[in-house]
C-alpha cells in the first residue's frame, strides 16, 4: 500500500474521530451533562479540531518512515 493511501486512511480516521469528539461535546452540552456557555464550547471544539489536525501533521513524517521501512522489509 502506498504512503499516500495510508495517509489518506489515517486522515479519514482522524477526521472521523475529531467529528465524533466534537459532536459528543455538543450533545453533552445540549443535554445539560456539562455546563458550558456557547462561546466556551466554540473555543473547546476549535481546540479539539486544531489539536487533531496538528497531530496528523506531526505524525505524517513517522507514517512516511514506517511505510518506507515496511516496504523495504517486505521485499
Amino acid at each position: 500500500m502506498s504512503t499516500a493511501k495510508i495517509m489518506g486512511r489515517v486522515s479519514q480516521l482522524l477526521t472521523f474521530t475529531k467529528e465524533t469528539v466534537i459532536n459528543n461535546l455538543l450533545e453533552s452540552q445540549r443535554r445539560g451533562e456539562i455546563t458550558v456557555d456557547e462561546n466556551s464550547i466554540r473555543k473547546i471544539t476549535s481546540i479539539v479540531d486544531q489539536s487533531v489536525s496538528q497531530s496528523l501533521s506531526l505524525a505524517a513524517g513517522d507514517v512516511e518512515e514506517d511505510s518506507k521501512w515496511l516496504r523495504s522489509s517486505a521485499g
